[in-house]
């Protein structure tokens, strides 16, 4: 199902870059049918972006949170258990808070998901905080057993992205060595 992200006519302007399994996650987690061509559009944005970069993508994880579900199960002892204390706080200044810690929550687990974190030697939900850097962008802080697992894997940035509707949330980390 991997192959190369990159069409052919855009080969000698971005280097292309193999990200296994990518079109097969997205159509995975959206539930979409991507006709071939789908590919095209989303390797050249992605593509370009790597070539300013020079990173390699070492992973890539993707995770969708019901937020009706969240929503009617949230309590202040699972809020204390899912996030920190920064993240509490960001999100209670949003109009609808939940909709903001269901986001992080499918970014947290976007993240467990691209470090390959098995059940048995995964870190904790505090391990793995969602981080707005002062430019707007997301990243994430890892500590613990989240940051050696990342380390053994050579990652050295995250890349994250959050959405939500009424309804879902969604997110992407993206996680890269940037040794290219």
């Amino acid at each position: 199902m991997g192959g190369w992200i990159c069409p052919p006519s855009y080969q000698h302007q971005v280097p292309p870059v193999k990200v296994p399994n990518l079109l097969y996650t997205i159509h995975t987690a959206l539930g979409v049918d991507l006709p071939s061509r789908a590919r095209y559009n989303l390797a050249v944005p992605f593509g370009l972006a790597v070539q300013r970069r020079r990173a390699l993508v070492v992973s890539l994880g993707i995770d969708i949170v019901d937020l009706e579900e969240f929503r009617a199960g949230l309590n202040d002892s699972l809020v204390g258990e899912f996030f920190l204390p920064d993240e509490i706080s960001y999100s209670r200044t949003q109009a609808r808070s939940w909709e903001n810690l269901g986001a992080r929550l499918a970014a947290k687990r976007a993240v467990f998901r691209a470090l390959g974190a098995a059940a048995g030697g995964a870190p904790t939900w505090h391990e793995v905080e969602v981080v707005r850097r002062e430019s707007g962008t997301l990243t994430v802080r890892l500590s613990g057993s989240a940051l050696a697992l990342a380390a053994g894997q050579g990652v050295s940035e995250w890349r994250l992205s959050m959405s939500h509707t009424k309804r879902t949330a969604l997110a992407v980390a993206i996680l890269e060595d940037g040794k290219s």
